[in-house]
């Protein structure tokens, strides 16, 4: 940990009023010191605000940090619209992802923040066809298990003694598996829609934000996707089975599957948003 030509700091203080540990403090003459190293979790975030750009942190390489083009800033609107108009998609092109565009998925959902900057997040990709299809079989089997347990929850007597919310859910949550269960009868992809990809996130099991810091990645992964004309899908019946996944996929040791997406190039784009409801907001 060094400061590089500390004759062109300017004492604005803002590295150290960004750390959230109290590395750094300044010194008689403002300039900031690395009073407790030890605290270091090598966030980068006094790097990326130093305005001289004279931080260096241990091996985080600072050609990485790439400079912000306020010209290139996502404005207000486009950005309302953008996710206005991100829907899941169920109607995928044949082929691959290209490995550029997967790259660059990837390296999106790597940027997404985890606690304590603890990176501990994984990406499975899955494009083997036989083994997507394993996957689709041993899921739609798992789920009629599911189905029978909604469908009881779904009717009387025992919707009765449910909130009302929660009987509507078992309702639709009813309709969803029976659809599936009987697609696959009838010899339809209900559960993939023969998308060329599943992508699998993960999280160390022990961590209790393992679970929040791979769905994180998991959204930073759809919004890219999204911008690059790649459509993905929440798979919930997928993730539904972390250790049914882990059969036919090495997830690594401590790690689980807590999302699951489809992915490919989409074939039918949206040229509507699709309706909303206003937000539940409760002040306090």
């Amino acid at each position: 940990m060094i400061i590089t030509h500390k004759d062109s700091c300017r004492a604005c203080g803002a590295c150290i009023a960004e750390c959230p540990n109290t590395v750094l403090a300044a010194d008689a003459d403002g300039v900031p010191a690395f009073v407790h190293p030890e605290r270091c979790i090598e966030c980068g975030r006094c790097m990326a605000r130093c305005p001289e750009g004279i931080i260096r942190i241990n091996d985080l390489p600072y050609r990485k940090f790439a400079s912000l083009d306020p010209a290139l800033a996502v404005t207000p609107a486009q950005m309302d619209l953008f996710l206005a108009g991100k829907r899941s998609c169920r109607s995928f092109l044949p082929g691959q992802i290209s490995e550029e565009d997967l790259k660059a998925l990837l390296n999106a959902a790597q940027a997404a923040p985890t606690a304590m900057n603890s990176l501990e997040k994984g990406f499975i990709v899955i494009q083997n066809q036989l083994t997507i299809s394993r996957i689709r079989d041993a899921v739609i089997k798992a789920s009629r298990s599911l189905y029978f347990l909604f469908l009881a929850l779904s009717r009387a007597p025992l919707k009765y003694f449910l909130p009302k919310e929660t009987a509507t859910f078992f309702v639709r949550a009813r309709w969803d598996y029976f659809t599936l269960i009987q697609s696959a009868k009838e010899g339809n992809d209900h559960l993939f829609y023969h998308a060329p990809a599943l992508v699998l996130f993960t999280g160390i099991a022990k961590d209790p934000m393992g679970k929040d810091n791979a769905l994180f990645a998991m959204s930073n992964f759809m919004m890219a996707a999204s911008s690059r004309g790649i459509g993905t899908c929440i798979n919930g019946f997928t993730s539904a089975w972390p250790s049914l996944l882990a059969r036919y996929v090495k997830v690594p040791r401590l790690y689980r599957v807590y999302g699951v997406l489809t992915a490919g190039y989409e074939r039918n784009p949206f040229t509507r948003t699709i309706y909303r409801k206003d937000p539940s907001v409760l002040r306090v």
